[in-house]
């Protein structure tokens, strides 16, 4: 072992010049590699499929074990350390790409792209230390690390190796373990002193059947494997093979290794004479966080390869090892395609990609179905792994940037007081308005397990568990991903606006009635901590509001019933929340001590019922069955049932929210009518009668007046009033007569905030002040959020529906037709009778329909009141007319309902908001604003109905489909510039309203950098946006994303308030914003609107036709029985185009628009405008963002097989429009390749690509075989799963 060249010098040294040509020139040598080389690959056993992979040489030397992969038919990358050798290697001009590199300082290769890999002769080296920096087992553990996450998944790797000892190759074998591999040591001939060879095999991943280890070969044939004792007991087998190895638990430092640390380390090596990098904040920051995230996206994969694992067993037993096969195979083409593209090799990519077409192809429709299904599937549970990445990314660090400690923090330093920092996050006022855009494409049963999933996940990462505990997780999966699989993934119908109302409030009932109060305790942890101050009990900075239900523009389905009963439901649903929250709550506080007011109110309520001719009965008789009937489920003084958080669970880390106890959920869960939700919960509670005695057993005695428990009187008290209020609202919701007293039940926040505050108060003053910061905190800040709808609903119709009526009306009163006059004669009619005191709708006015439809949702507007809906937007809104027709029917409507009953209508008036959506209209919105406010009336009912308080809404899905998103988002700009300055110029407070949508085409992208870069002054304390489809579950479906999301609304708001965003630095820069748009609008019209044969081809080249049977809205893809583009709403129009991954809409004109610029020599200003105005730095990094996702041989397929032949060349001039557009995108931002800047997000979506990809191709094929048979049910339905998985690769849909 002596001769062995890593005793001798560092492989740099001993690899010189006269060496590495004795490599060539020695037959001998030369024969030997050979066979390691062939020996090596035979270990890989790669699939013999005629499938070229991707490989990797590790110590390749001058190329010989390079050669012996080239012989095979695959690509390879040869590595090594000795230029001289590299040098040799590139004279024989050896097929391979060649990297001079020390793999001890790790692989800078990307995640997932390398299918296998070898080496010969080299892993031994790691164990030297030739210099005094050199570490061995820091070495190792840097190869690896980093050989495992280049690795795809289920590869190999080959490492032929000399170990100088036992310990040795436990050494090397131990590393590889932590890494994550399985596999051990294959021994060939291990009796010959001469001809044994030792093979480390490696598998990327868990330890299954496939990693199991190969024979080795023997002197006589025989099998000599360190599974057999044919070796002796002298070379015991190594191996890894346990499948749930313990984690070890990581040692952290509660110190940390700081500034101060780090600096003086740097010193000391300075001391030494070694180089060390500059003391910049940068570099250090960048190494540490390099580092962590390294190891968080490896826990991340993890993930991915256990949930795959599992789906692999589930798909085994569903539908056999041979479809498996069929599945990996398509699985492995699409990866080596991918690793081909990425490592430039392009001509094979694409033999790879039309193997897999062609294969694709000649599938059954049942196989095309299975598999469907499956990669639709891998591409989910992928999607619930990343979802629990970035939780854990944020749970885990250290310091959470944009959080509410670290804005506040930021600001205090900079500069800005902690009163005014109180005073602002006191009165900052964002809602969240959550609508039922159809984007959501999961079921709900399904989302509910995918739910499930993510808390196994969590439940996974505690290093706490024991063996059993594990086995039992993975059992717990198991069972999820096989109920999964079992379920249908298809809506089979169409879901009503009052189904998707039921979705919206579940999203409250699954994570934000924890969520809220866990965010509000950071806010006033964190004001506490920088001001001195908590947040006031009753403060709450964010809000919720929906669209389920009252959106109505284009959509007959929403009616003025639906209205009524969503806004009914959403107070019952509210109101059976909180009387949960007070059983709880009675149950905790048994407490005798109180203050005297909590003492007073306690007796006066106990005096009450003990003098009511009822209240012997209620306490120590049987219930009769008329008193049931009178008073359906009457409160008793205790708690009945422990609360929820003492609830047994079924699975140590499972969580239940709010889950509805005995028959309450019955109104929430069924999907029949209200009316049958209620019958079947009554028939319940009458089943009950004659158990009271039993029931009696089971509750405590009431406590005598000596020692009573105040607290659980009032909240007795309390829950009473929340059951009797949640009768009445049955009693509504069956359109019965409701004759209860009205103070008998809750119809403002204030009124349940009053006893709550009281029994805090008490709390407070008898120094329980731990209590009265839990739960009763807790439900107080509940309270203050959710009010008593959870969330008030807006109305919205178009503009032209209230003209409609309004010309029944003065038609009907011959006036004339109101949509005839100009605008001055209808702002003169419109403002005279607003001013008037009269109804202007007569009671006998005959009407159609559609305008009967509109006065009875200003009728129901009028019952409900603001105390139960929000706001009343116009879409389309172009002038101020538009808003006065809307003031103009809410008056007359309230009059009406006013005179009926006797009494004012319950609330205030609705704001009236418009909305304004096309460029045109954002062009004209300030001065709308603007002539809005010059008109007395208007200006003064402002003032004194909405707290000097207008409401803007902007639209950002029809601005972008009508002119572009370049366009689209320098209009927005300036729109909200100037109805900021028209609202200045009369004093009056202005509100933005931005109606985003998920994806970037519709104005969708990171949340804080969208408010960030709004326009200075836009954002001032005040916010409202929209939340749509499926980033409603994406931000808020989970409790941890849910409180990370509030938090970076809060403090995005904040920092836009009190630090605004920069305006452009010079007229220029506008001037030139104007160029570039007009550039862009002009290509993107010319292109969408004017070519004649761009329609056709929007319709050949996406399943845009075929997305209507997704049932996944309740809505109309279209406003109008029109085939145009025009009249195709934004949401169908930007997922068609998602899903061909050409993506269309988010990039085109972009391109044209900078190239023109670029041509004009602005180069340089564009940069210095990306570096410097957060705008248009947020507005490329967004179209960056969508070109790493965009992919030409993907819509180029599409183009291929579904495109007529004649309509093919505008697809190539758009896609080489693609390539322009990334090309000069580039040159602005100044990198290399898209998401440079996003290292996490590139990967995320890199790591889709081997599933994404085929599932792509079997949608083009089942689209041309079901344009040639549209009434194939079963091939519909398989294109509706490809559909489910493409949204849920590109994790969003419109």
């Amino acid at each position: 072992m002596s001769s062995r060249p890593e005793l001798q010098a560092p492989p740099e040294i001993f690899y010189n010049d006269s060496e590495a040509r004795k490599y060539t020139s020695s037959s001998r040598i030369v024969e030997i590699q050979a066979k390691l080389s062939e020996r090596a690959v035979e270990l890989l056993a790669l699939p013999n499929d005629g499938v070229p992979r991707l490989l990797l040489d590790i110590g390749c030397g001058s190329g010989l074990s390079g050669e012996t992969l080239s012989e095979y038919g695959h690509q390879w990358i040869g590595l090594d350390i000795s230029q001289s050798m590299l040098d040799v290697a590139v004279e024989r001009e050896v097929e391979g790409d060649l990297l001079l590199s020390d793999m001890g300082q790790g692989l800078a290769l990307r995640t997932g792209v390398i299918d296998g890999a070898i080496s010969i002769s080299a892993v031994q080296w790691l164990c030297n230390a030739d210099k005094s920096c050199h570490n061995p087992r820091l070495r190792l553990k840097a190869f690896f690390g980093s050989l495992y996450r280049s690795l795809a998944r289920g590869a190999k790797a080959v490492f032929q190796m000399y170990p100088e000892s036992l310990a040795q190759r436990e050494l090397i074998l131990g590393f590889a373990m932590r890494a994550g591999f399985a596999g051990g040591v294959v021994v060939d001939y291990p009796h010959s002193s001469k001809s044994r060879k030792e093979y480390l095999v490696l598998t990327c991943g868990p330890p299954s059947v496939s990693t199991a280890l190969p024979s080795a070969k023997g002197e006589d044939g025989e099998s000599c494997s360190d599974d057999d004792d044919s070796s002796g007991d002298e070379e015991p087998m190594v191996s890894i093979s346990d499948r749930h190895r313990p984690r070890k638990k990581l040692k952290v430092s509660k110190k940390g290794k700081d500034r101060q640390w780090l600096l003086k380390k740097k010193d000391q090596q300075r001391k030494k004479g070694n180089t060390v990098p500059p003391d910049t904040r940068v570099t250090m920051t960048d190494t540490t966080d390099d580092i962590a995230e390294e190891i968080s996206f490896q826990s991340f994969e993890d993930d991915c390869r256990l949930l795959g694992s599992l789906l692999n067993d589930v798909l085994q037993r569903e539908v056999g090892d041979q479809f498996i096969q069929t599945i990996e195979r398509k699985r492995i083409l699409a990866q080596s395609a991918c690793n081909m593209r990425m490592a430039g090799i392009e001509d094979t990519a694409e033999l790879l990609e039309k193997q897999l077409a062609s294969e694709m192809s000649k599938m059954t429709l049942q196989e095309a179905l299975t598999v469907a299904r499956a990669f639709s599937h891998y591409l989910t549970i992928m999607g619930i792994a990343e979802t629990h990445h970035r939780v854990r990314k944020a749970r885990n660090a250290a310091h959470l940037s944009k959080s509410c400690d670290d804005i506040f923090n930021q600001l205090i330093q900079g500069g800005v007081s902690p009163e005014d920092l109180y005073n602002t996050v006191c009165k900052q006022e964002v809602e969240i308005v959550l609508t039922a855009h159809p984007t959501q494409i999961n079921r709900r049963t399904l989302q509910f397990k995918h739910v499930r999933i993510s808390q196994l996940l969590e439940y996974n990462d505690r290093p706490d568990l024991n063996h059993e505990d594990r086995e039992m997780l993975i059992e717990d999966l198991a069972r999820e991903i096989t109920a999964i699989w079992q379920t249908d993934e298809l809506r089979r119908q169409k879901p009503t606006p009052v189904d998707e109302a039921r979705s919206g409030l579940h999203i409250v009932e699954q994570s934000l009635w924890k969520a809220v109060p866990h965010y509000l305790r950071r806010v006033s942890n964190a004001l506490k901590k920088h001001t001195g101050r908590p947040l006031p009990l009753t403060c709450t900075p964010i809000k919720f509001g929906s669209w389920m239900g009252g959106d109505r523009d284009g959509n007959p389905n929403v009616t003025a019933k639906v209205t009524r009963d969503v806004s009914l439901l959403s107070r019952w649903m509210a109101i059976d929340f909180y009387i949960k929250e007070a059983d709880s709550l009675r149950f905790e506080l048994s407490m005798n001590r109180c203050n005297d007011k909590l003492s007073r109110l306690a007796h006066e309520i106990l005096h009450k019922e003990k003098t009511s001719e009822n209240w012997h009965e209620s306490w120590n008789q049987p219930v009769h069955k008329s008193q049931l009937n009178q008073y359906s489920q009457e409160a008793s003084a205790l708690p009945t049932q422990l609360p929820d958080g003492l609830k047994l669970s079924s699975f140590p880390g499972s969580t239940s929210l709010a889950s509805p106890s005995n028959s309450h959920s019955t109104l929430i869960s069924t999907s029949g009518s209200f009316a049958s939700g209620i019958t079947q919960k009554k028939t319940m509670s009458e089943s009950q009668i004659g158990q009271s005695n039993f029931q009696k057993l089971l509750e405590p005695s009431l406590p005598q007046f000596p020692g009573i428990a105040p607290y659980r009187i009032v909240l007795g008290n309390v829950k009473e009033k929340l059951m009797k209020t949640r009768r009445r609202l049955e009693l509504l919701l069956e359109d019965h007569p409701c004759d209860h007293d009205s103070w008998d039940y809750y119809e403002t926040p204030d009124q349940l905030l009053e006893p709550l505050l009281l029994c805090y108060e008490s709390l407070q003053s008898c120094g329980s002040g731990v209590l009265a910061d839990g739960r009763l905190a807790d439900l107080i800040r509940r309270v203050a959020t959710f009010g008593m709808v959870l969330m008030k609903l807006d109305l919205r119709q178009e503009s032209g529906r209230h003209a409609e009526t309004l010309d029944a009306i003065t038609t009907y009163l011959d006036m004339g037709v109101y949509s005839e006059w100009d605008e001055d004669k209808k702002l003169e009619f419109l403002t005279r009778e607003l001013k008037g005191k009269r109804p202007l709708v007569p009671h006998s006015i005959q009407v159609a329909p559609d305008v009967k439809e509109i006065l009875d949702t200003f009728r129901v507007s009028a019952e409900l009141g603001s105390d139960s809906l929000g706001a009343y937007v116009i879409s389309m809104a172009s002038n101020a007319s538009d808003v006065l027709a809307v003031e103009l029917l809410q008056k007359d409507a309230r009059l009406a309902v006013s005179g009926e009953l006797g009494r004012p209508c319950p609330g205030g008036t609705l704001r009236v908001v418009p909305l304004f959506e096309t460029v045109k209209d954002l062009r004209e919105a300030g001065s709308v604003i603007k002539k809005l406010l010059s008109i007395d009336w208007y200006r003064e009912h402002i003032i004194k109905n909405h707290d000097g308080h207008q409401e803007v809404m902007v639209g950002y899905s029809d601005s972008g489909k009508d002119a572009g998103r370049f366009t689209a988002a320098w209009e927005l700009y300036k729109a909200q510039e100037d109805v900021v300055a028209a609202c200045n110029v009369f004093g009056i407070k202005v509100t933005l309203f931005h109606g985003r949508g998920g994806s970037i085409g519709r104005g969708g992208g990171p949340t804080y950098l969208a408010i960030q870069s709004q326009p200075p002054g836009s954002v001032m304390g005040t916010l409202r946006s929209t939340e749509q489809g499926e980033m409603v579950q994406a931000k808020f479906g989970l409790p941890q994303m849910a409180v990370r999301q509030l938090e970076i609304y809060t403090t995005a708001v904040l920092l836009a308030t009190l630090r605004p965003p920069i305006p452009p630095r010079e007229e220029k820069w506008r001037n030139l914003m104007e160029e570039i748009s007009s550039i862009s609008c002009e290509n993107y019209r010319t292109t969408v609107y004017e070519n004649p044969e761009f329609l056709a081809y929007f319709h050949e080249a996406t399943p845009q036709a075929e997305l209507g049977f997704l049932n996944i809205g309740s809505r109309p893809t279209r406003r109008k029985n029109s085939t145009g583009i025009g009249h195709l709403r934004a949401i169908p129009w930007v997922f068609a185009w998602t899903q061909t991954r050409f993506v269309l809409p988010a990039w085109l004109g972009v391109g044209a628009g900078l190239r023109g610029a670029c041509d004009k020599g602005y180069t340089e200003d564009l940069r210095a405008m990306y570096r410097e105005w957060p705008f248009f730095q947020s507005t490329m990094d967004l179209i960056e963002m969508v070109l790493g996702k965009a992919d030409i041989p993907i819509a180029k397929h599409y183009d291929e097989v579904l495109v007529s032949e004649n309509r093919r060349q505008l697809g190539k001039e758009l896609q080489m429009e693609l390539s322009r557009t990334e090309k000069y995108v580039l040159v602005v931002t100044g990198h290399e390749k898209p998401l440079e800047n996003n290292r996490n997000l590139r990967r995320l979506i890199e790591s889709r690509l081997p599933y994404l990809n085929p599932i792509n191709m079997l949608q083009v094929e089942i689209l041309r075989r079901l344009r040639c048979d549209d009434d194939n049910n079963e091939l519909r339905d398989a294109l509706l799963i490809t559909i489910n998985g493409i949204a849920a690769g590109m994790r969003n849909t419109g």
